[in-house]
């Protein structure tokens, strides 16, 4: 409804300016926890503490990777938070919407071979190209394939497809992006929610979705 899309739309300004007045210390924050880290190897082996003679080295390696890809993951977020508030949208950029998707496949690679998911990209080479807000454009799709890794099943395909539809006098020509997967759906009492920012899933609490 209107009142919803008008609630959307007001969380993220405020989200907006949230990141425009506490990104700087966040980020400040997280660096140095990242390079507490990234030290921490280093510091093991001038100790010379052998990492094989303590009780549970392997828990000790994991949580390590693990805290790691948290603060990555809080400083892409803080990353994406300013680049919205940084401003209006800037249309200068041309882009081909095949090469895009393309794009974000390859960014991506390692992970959707890790959990063996399958990107059919069947859009059309031949499409005009758009003109888009090109920071932002560019990780529409990657978001879209991130979410993707989170939700879907080893083995699972996603299929992107498009179509052109021509100007008629009352409408400019659009071009319609059809994203599709074998994967389990969205939940039914989820719907409402889909576009909420910083919307969390029962099963994965960790992950804040696409938005």
């Amino acid at each position: 409804s209107t009142v919803h899309r008008m609630v959307i739309t007001d969380r993220v300004l405020s989200l907006g300016v949230l990141a425009a007045g506490l990104g700087h210390h966040l980020r400040n924050t997280m660096d140095a926890v990242r390079t507490f880290l990234e030290l921490t190897p280093e510091m093991l082996h001038r100790e010379n503490l052998d990492l094989t003679q303590l009780r549970h080295p392997t828990f000790w390696q994991d949580f390590h990777r693990s805290v790691q890809q948290r603060v990555r993951m809080i400083l892409d977020l803080l990353t994406d938070l300013a680049a919205g508030a940084s401003g209006p949208f800037r249309f200068d950029t041309e882009v081909r919407l095949k090469e895009a998707v393309d794009a974000a496949v390859v960014s991506l690679a390692p992970e959707l071979a890790q959990r063996r998911i399958e990107v059919s990209n069947q859009i059309d080479a031949t499409l005009p190209a758009l003109r888009v807000d090109g920071a932002r454009f560019g990780k529409l799709f990657t978001l879209l394939l991130r979410d993707e890794l989170c939700n879907l099943q080893e083995g699972g395909v996603v299929r992107f497809e498009a179509a052109l539809h021509p100007a008629d006098g009352s409408r400019p020509a659009e071009i319609e992006v059809r994203i599709s997967d074998n994967g389990p759906g969205v939940p039914p009492d989820a719907i409402l929610s889909l576009f909420d920012p910083f919307v969390t899933r029962k099963e994965q609490p960790q992950e804040y979705g696409i938005n």
